[in-house]
């Protein structure tokens, strides 16, 4: 259980003086019964909560009797409530379509990928900062020991590639442009000489580089274009520590556009 549903249980029970079933209290948390029963018979061990029976239901009630109850009852008093916005909700809901044990809404949007969900769920949960790194930067990252301009690519399907231009400046590599859909024969004809491509270039496609772009083209070999977690967790960890963050609401995957087919 989360540290923000167990204040919520003990809000409920010392600040409101609730006197509620599982059910409800479960409810009042956005748990489920079961963590919630855990939680309530943990406070009921150490003192914090009393049980008892009215017919055939058990209801849970604050031990004002503890030694601590003035104590505790002006701490929760004093926090403020936690309010759980339109956003959480849909994380909720989300959550709970992947088969995690939470109350909320049925999903409105296209349902999501399982590790952007469980990600999101995670800066919701703990209040942590997200950033959001593109693909193409964790394969450019491993070739910016080097002075040449980048150009990072991904396979699209139909002969299409995904395509970043990174040059230095300064000391900095910079993006010389959006991320854009290209075919391999209009990539080759907007690089300029001397470069360095990396990412999924297969065998043929490599030969086929060579051959309209000759020898001042490096081409990495397919170890060093391999996308490794270490560059992500860099890349990740720059932008934190330059108190940057993305919103789990707006954050989405980049969707490029088709180019245009000559006829």
């Amino acid at each position: 259980m989360t540290s923000r549903a167990r204040r919520q249980l003990l809000r409920r029970l010392w600040a409101d003086k609730a006197r509620e079933n599982v059910s409800a209290l479960a409810r009042a948390a956005g748990v489920s019964f079961a963590a919630a029963h855990r939680e309530l018979e943990a406070m009921r061990a150490a003192g914090l909560t009393v049980a008892e029976r009215h017919g055939v239901a058990t209801v849970y009630r604050a031990n004002l009797a503890h030694p601590q109850a003035d104590v505790l009852t002006a701490l929760l008093a004093a926090a403020p409530p936690v309010h759980v916005g339109a956003d959480e909700q849909e994380r909720r809901g989300q959550l709970a379509a992947l088969g995690a044990p939470l109350g909320g809404p049925a999903p409105k949007r296209r349902r999501l990928p399982a590790e952007e969900v469980l990600a999101e769920g995670l800066v919701l949960a703990h209040r942590l900062p997200l950033v959001g790194i593109p693909t193409l930067e964790i394969v450019a990252r491993p070739h910016t020991y080097q002075q040449l301009p980048i150009w990072a690519i991904l396979q699209a399907g139909r002969e299409r590639v995904c395509a970043a231009h990174y040059v230095r400046r300064r000391g900095r590599w910079i993006q010389q442009a959006p991320y854009y859909l290209t075919t391999w024969e209009k990539l080759c004809a907007e690089v300029e000489k001397p470069a360095l491509l990396c990412g999924e270039i297969d065998a043929h496609d490599a030969d086929s580089i060579r051959e309209q772009l000759g020898p001042d083209v490096t081409i990495a070999t397919p170890a060093a274009s391999v996308r490794r977690a270490a560059y992500l967790a860099e890349l990740g960890w720059e932008r934190l520590a330059q108190n940057e963050s993305d919103n789990p609401a707006t954050l989405s995957p980049i969707y490029l556009q088709q180019p245009p087919i000559d006829g």
